[in-house]
């Protein structure tokens, strides 16, 4: 993805990027990806967000909507959009955001007052894609379940093929609790069995000109979120190349069809 350098308009600072319009996670039909390729592209989403996190942010808004998946070269790549919502670390939540959830991503904790966000949030989220992507069905909402008792229906339940190790970490990731899920994207990732074994999104940053506040930059994606929907993921901000071959519908990572 190509960004040009930072600048500042008055008291806001801004970013121009490339523009992304393809199709999203949510628009597959059919609505369910094969365990290979959906961790294919948990593992490209979750790889961006562990710079995502390392930068002392989250991006607060993880679901299928806001993952799409661009073609590079005949590969298909998962791009995660959206920071519009994204906060640092310590920040307090001081009044409701219930406007801005997304039913059966977000986690119970976005969803109170008074509350101090980690990375384990995001990780709430991205283990609910998972949950949609392998299941087709989106997870109980996290409020229904901590308010109303509602039984969060294993994945495997739905899906028989998930394998154990995968279905383990969805529900390790979705726990209600923060603290008992795994407190970094690198832990649930290698619950998954995503480890270095694995390619993975490789990451380049460039010296820059001069200390850039990250905090005021998402301020400003807020923003203007309705025209940088095409936000990628934080990963692919750096040294990628525009990609020059058409957009893919198909969910297969290595398939080149077009719609």
């Amino acid at each position: 993805m190509q960004v040009a350098e930072p600048f500042k308009e008055g008291e806001h600072w801004c970013l121009v990027m490339e523009y992304v319009n393809e199709v999203s996670l949510a628009d597959l039909r059919p609505p369910t990806l094969s365990e290979p390729d959906a961790l294919h592209y948990i593992q490209q989403i979750g790889e961006a967000l562990i710079v995502v996190h390392e930068n002392e942010l989250i991006h607060r808004d993880v679901h299928p909507g806001n993952i799409l998946l661009r073609n590079r070269e005949g590969q298909l790549e998962a791009v995660l959009i959206d920071f519009g919502l994204a906060l640092d670390f310590d920040h307090i939540l001081t009044t409701s955001r219930t406007k801005e959830t997304s039913d059966g991503f977000t986690p119970p904790e976005l969803y109170a007052r008074n509350t101090i966000t980690r990375a384990c949030s995001d990780i709430y989220s991205l283990a609910a894609t998972l949950y949609k992507l392998l299941t087709g069905r989106t997870p109980v909402d996290a409020v229904k379940r901590k308010v109303d008792g509602e039984h969060l229906v294993s994945p495997k339940e739905w899906n028989p093929q998930i394998s154990d190790r995968t279905n383990h970490a969805i529900l390790a990731g979705m726990k209600l609790v923060p603290k008992e899920r795994p407190q970094s994207m690198r832990e649930w990732l290698d619950l998954l069995g995503l480890t270095a074994e694995t390619p993975q999104l490789v990451t380049t940053i460039p010296p820059q000109p001069s200390p850039i506040n990250w905090t005021n930059v998402i301020a400003a994606i807020a923003a203007f979120g309705g025209l940088l929907a095409g936000i990628g993921a934080m990963a692919g901000w750096f040294n990628l190349s525009p990609s020059h071959s058409p957009p893919s519908v198909s969910p297969s990572p290595s398939s080149t069809k077009t719609p």
